[in-house]
């Protein structure tokens, strides 16, 4: 894998990630070899999102608040009540679109439009 020119004068960047290839064409090599690492990254970055539960993410993320930060309880208590008990032990990553709008749509009508948002 790696960077190869073409007949046509093209470059073509090729990598594999965890069995999964990855190819595109560049009109450049310094094109190519930008991709590579840049998708590279991406697919590491996916791989780590996979073990990431919502659970572990969304306390880190409240975690990053300065300690005193306006709402931070009201945050947690929120989390604590809509989010974990339905997504908490879910990998990040297999978390769809579609799952987030209905859940903010349920404690929207089941608790408060301030709650959801």
């Amino acid at each position: 894998m790696g960077v190869d020119r073409l007949p046509s004068g093209s470059y073509r960047a090729r990598l594999m990630v965890d069995g999964q290839t990855y190819t595109a064409t560049f009109p450049t090599q310094g094109e190519a070899d930008e991709w590579l690492v840049v998708t590279r990254g991406r697919a590491i970055e996916a791989r780590a999102a996979r073990g990431l539960t919502v659970e572990h993410y969304v306390h880190r993320w409240l975690d990053s608040f300065i300690d005193d930060a306006d709402g931070i309880e009201r945050f947690r208590h929120d989390v604590e009540q809509s989010i974990v008990p339905v997504l908490g032990s879910r990998p990040l990553a297999d978390i769809a679109t579609a799952e987030v709008t209905a859940l903010l749509e349920q404690v929207r009508v089941t608790a408060s439009p301030a709650a959801a948002r």
